[in-house]
């Protein structure tokens, strides 16, 4: 099993992150641990919050990894978090959530409809934690029909008006 250690510095060296931030214990504590992710970033850490407030809403950042929200905060503000990082405030994110938390209050499908991706299982100090991530740029293909090439009648393209 790979360690979480692991997994997100390779998740983070595949991508631009010159500001990135970190939210919960746990994710300020894996980013402090490792000096390749210190050099060639700006990190701003919030260990604890209480409200969604403490972030700056017109900062964009290049990644952000999240733990520990699922213990201190009601499941409406997760999503609602979760959601504003997701649309608006990065590009990348790496949600950390202790496996056993994940399994008894969230479903598979809860994280799935937040546009999440299930990477597996991961240890990290004798505890299990499971990982989601969401990749702007790799969310979504392009599917084949929304090509302008295979809509009806190309050849009648600027020769009629609708």
């Amino acid at each position: 099993m790979e360690s979480l250690q692991s997994l997100l510095e390779s998740y983070l060296a595949d991508r631009p992150h010159q500001h990135a931030l970190a939210v919960g214990a746990l994710a300020c504590q894996l980013v402090g641990q490792s000096p390749q992710l210190q050099d060639s970033t700006t990190w701003q850490k919030i260990a604890r919050f209480s409200d969604l407030t403490e972030l700056e809403p017109d900062l964009r950042y290049d990644a952000a990894i999240v733990s520990d929200i699922f213990e201190q905060l009601p499941h409406e503000s997760v999503r609602a978090l979760i959601a504003r990082l997701r649309d608006v405030q990065t590009a990348a994110l790496m949600l950390v959530v202790n496996a056993e938390h994940a399994e008894r209050y969230w479903s598979e499908q809860e994280f799935l409809s937040l546009g999440l991706a299930n990477r597996g299982l991961y240890r990290f100090q004798d505890k299990t934690y499971r990982v989601y991530t969401f990749d702007i740029n790799s969310y979504k293909q392009t599917p084949d029909w929304l090509n302008p090439n295979n809509w009806a009648h190309p050849e009648r393209w600027e020769k009629h008006r609708w």
